[in-house]
């Protein structure tokens, strides 16, 4: 069985508790055996651009 590719776009400017969030949906994820791809936000629109690119 493959293992699911999933990917996550971060802004790490977001909430205050964020980067603690993320580790914990990445540990989750990856503990299920899901092949992460994170990628981080710098700036307003940066999503869009990241997203686009796949």
């Amino acid at each position: 069985m493959s293992r699911k590719r999933i990917l996550i776009v971060h802004n790490p400017r977001s909430g205050r508790r964020s980067a603690d969030f993320m580790r914990k949906v990445a540990v989750a994820l990856t503990d299920l055996g899901a092949r992460l791809d994170i990628m981080m936000t710098d700036h307003p629109g940066h999503g869009i651009e990241l997203t686009a690119r796949v």
